[in-house]
């Protein structure tokens, strides 16, 4: 992008600042001074918008909309806007005509309906939560009720979850919807809409779940006005696949290119999404919007490490933001959950021998252990975040993450419950809230915050996981598989999917070895990183005597180990013990004594079964010596028949690829 190009879109931007300004659209102006910062200014040629342009403007949208006169009306209505009246707003501007104020005093009634209708669910919800305090037996009931349904909706089963721990936000309806979709529909039959209003009586018919006709009347919202981010947002929630977006007829502003951005992380399509946010960064190199998405793409990739790393860029920048920094909140708990769980037991043996040292270690008081840092940046984050703005969905999330690396669940789910309280379509809570009631065995709960979650956004690929593990855990595996296929129809490229999906195929009520081996080799072709595909396709191919196809996994499961340090787990005895006996049946004698050999250093039986396996084959390679014409004990039992090299797969046997990224 060239600085003339730069410079023009920056001076549209600045224009979109005051005409969303004047229309209450606050966080659409917010978005679009962050990315009129974002471009880089020109060193001398450019000035910043003078008076006189944000007089013209004004003074333009004025005489479009016919409404100098009561310019004074508009303004006081704009005030009671500010202050959060909304129907005082939408009184004072009922006799005045054009189209800004037209558009004011409907999305007042919106927003005055939606202030009431999350007023009603919270009230509604206490209610519920007081009459079904000691229904557990109900709980019981609504796990019931919504195992025997997994396609159902969470309007469905509201009852049970707030049975089993007060999720419960009833639907309450905002009853504003109907006379404002009958109002805009007149209006716009008349063409007397322009992109504002085409934008409101397209999330008004959303809301009504008239989806096609909401995505026709946001397109024509946002091609007639492209600055507008809220219109662009609303569209990419409607936009369920790739080929719905390819039907629409958008003008190719250059504005698309930030919504076909953050289109492909909506749809899982991250490698294509970060190289356009790579693309944009180069374009708007000071937005912390592109970087911050970056860094989400980074997320969903589990590169982590990067993503912290742009997200700790972001913060230095402007240390009091909170926008995306629930999604860095939860990129710390994963890291420090995985730090815990490989370093913890060294780390509490070393204070139980030295507790002097550290005075805060006591794991009662500090669960985190903060001597160690592994909790220091999330408690730094949510902190500071509290500082910065307590109420806020975001602030909350941040400090329920906290609380749940800390093991307090109670405290995590309160503060998913306020987020949700400030926002009850905050997606993120309600997958979290989720996350917590499984660790409380409280599956009822569990069940309706994932299915909340999904009925805010099918492609939450985490709420569908989510009941596929509750679902798994209340031993009903049929339910679980479907969950599970849809998230691995959203998340084809993550193997974490497939080896869930393996699991269940497993499982004794539905036994289906094949099906779950096909499952596990799908993993291992997306990488694999915990090594789950390949220890379970070596043991299941073990138990269904495919011995060569499990040597196979076996020796690469063990090269994993040996090569990420894992040595003395159940994984490394099973794969040894395997690898001796076939080498032994193989009459590769010398391969088998290494791995007896290893496995000496191990205790309990897979010592003596070493040790007895080492004595087999010093008998064997003591007979060949005396009698070398003598037939060999157990020659063609199982590995004398298979190739020369016969830790390779046989020719008949698929290949598989290895270290393949995602």
């Amino acid at each position: 992008m060239d600085e003339t190009d730069a410079a023009t879109k920056r001076r549209e931007l600045r224009r979109a600042i005051y005409e969303l300004r004047d229309r209450g659209l606050y966080q659409s102006a917010k978005w679009a001074a962050e990315q009129a910062v974002g471009f880089r200014p020109l060193a001398n040629n450019e000035t910043s918008l003078s008076e006189g342009e944000s007089v013209s403007t004004s003074s333009s949208m004025k005489e479009d909309d016919g409404e100098g006169h009561d310019e004074e009306l508009f303004l006081l209505a704009k005030a009671y806007f500010d202050l959060k009246e909304y129907r005082r707003c939408a009184h004072a501007l009922r006799s005045v005509s054009g189209r800004r104020s037209l558009f004011l005093r409907c999305y007042a009634l919106y927003l005055a309906g939606e202030k009431r209708k999350s007023e009603e669910a919270v009230e509604l919800a206490g209610m519920m939560a007081g009459r079904n305090a000691a229904g557990t037996g109900a709980a019981a009931g609504g796990t019931a009720a919504a195992a025997g349904n997994p396609g159902a909706s969470a309007a469905n089963t509201a009852a049970s979850g707030a049975s089993g721990g007060a999720v419960g936000f009833p639907d309450a309806m905002n009853t504003e919807l109907e006379p404002l979709a009958a109002e805009l529909s007149g209006l716009h039959e008349r063409g007397l809409l322009d992109s504002f209003g085409k934008y409101l009586y397209g999330v008004i018919l959303a809301d009504r779940d008239r989806k096609v006709e909401a995505r026709d009347m946001l397109v024509a919202s946002v091609n007639e006005y492209p600055w507008h981010w809220g219109a662009w947002q609303a569209l990419q929630g409607l936009c369920t696949d790739e080929e719905v977006v390819q039907g629409l007829p958008l003008n190719k502003h250059w504005m698309y290119d930030f919504f076909e951005a953050a289109l492909c992380l909506e749809l899982q399509q991250n490698t294509v999404g970060l190289e356009r946010y790579s693309q944009l960064q180069r374009a708007v190199p000071d937005s912390d919007y592109v970087v911050t998405q970056a860094a989400i793409a980074h997320y969903n990739l589990r590169d982590f490490d990067e993503a912290q790393n742009m997200f700790q860029e972001v913060l230095q920048r402007d240390p009091f933001r909170i926008d995306g920094m629930d999604m860095y909140s939860n990129i710390l708990y994963v890291k420090m959950t995985t730090l815990m769980t490989t370093l913890m037991p060294t780390l509490m043996a070393t204070l139980m021998t030295n507790p002097d040292d550290n005075p805060d270690a006591n794991p009662d008081d500090n669960p985190g252990v903060s001597s160690a840092g592994v909790s220091h940046e999330l408690s730094f984050l949510a902190h500071r975040a509290a500082l910065t703005d307590k109420y806020r969905p975001e602030t909350c999330c941040i400090i329920g993450n906290y609380y749940s690396l800390k093991g307090q669940h109670e405290k995590a789910v309160l503060y998913f419950s306020r987020a949700l309280k400030l926002n009850r379509n905050y997606l993120s809570a309600w997958t979290l809230m989720g996350h917590e009631y499984v660790e409380m065995k409280n599956p009822a709960a569990a069940i309706d915050a994932y299915r909340r979650a999904v009925d805010i956004n099918p492609r939450d690929y985490r709420a569908w996981y989510g009941l596929g593990q509750t679902y798994e855990l209340l031993q009903m595996p049929y339910y679980a598989l479907y969950y599970y296929r849809r998230a691995t129809q959203l998340r084809p490229q993550d193997a974490r999917m497939w080896c869930a999906m393996g699991q269940c195929y497993e499982h004794e009520q539905l036994n289906m070895d094949e099906a779950a081996i096909r499952c596990y080799r799908r993993a291992v072709d997306n990488n694999d990183r915990e090594g789950i595909a390949l220890h379970k396709l070596a043991k299941l191919h073990a138990k269904l005597r495919h011995h060569v196809e499990a040597a196979h996994f076996y020796a690469r499961n063990l090269k994993r180990l040996d090569a990420e340090g894992i040595d003395g787990g159940n994984d490394s005895i099973e794969a040894l013990l395997f690898l001796a006996n076939y080498c032994k049946e193989g009459q590769r004698y010398s391969e088998a004594e290494k791995y007896c050999t290893r496995l000496l250093d191990f205790g309990g039986p897979a010592k003596e079964d070493a040790k007895a396996l080492l004595r087999e084959i010093r008998s064997v390679l003591h007979q060949r010596a005396q009698n070398p014409v003598s037939p060999v004990p157990g020659a063609g039992a199982g590995g004398a028949s298979t190739s020369p090299g016969g830790m390779s797969m046989s020719p008949a046997s698929p290949t598989l690829r290895d270290n393949l990224s995602p």
